[in-house]
């Protein structure tokens, strides 16, 4: 069994003349790798929580605002606690919607 950590989420080259549709998230493990838009929601809404919780821990930022829709959809209630810890933990100082 692999470690969370040996899960790679990267951006697709863009083209530029056609941005928004050509940006593209890759979740890659190993040699397999598949687009985060193949995925089921509740990986989808847990890749979003993790890059909340890396954006706090680098300390990227204060005072951005996000705005996420259902961010507890599809999650496992376990999972559902951990992202309720996430999101207050960003708010303290940025603002979430």
């Amino acid at each position: 069994m692999r470690a969370a950590d040996d899960i790679d989420l990267y951006f697709t080259p863009m083209d530029t003349m056609d941005f928004y549709r050509s940006l593209d998230l890759v979740v890659r493990e190993g040699d397999f790798a598949i687009s985060a838009t193949e995925m089921g929601g509740g990986m989808q809404n847990a890749i979003v929580l993790a890059i909340l919780s890396a954006f706090e821990e680098t300390r990227a930022g204060r005072g951005q605002s996000f705005f996420i829709e259902e961010p507890e959809m599809f999650l496992h209630p376990q999972m559902q606690t951990l992202a309720l810890h996430d999101v207050a933990t960003v708010g303290k100082t940025n603002q979430i919607i």
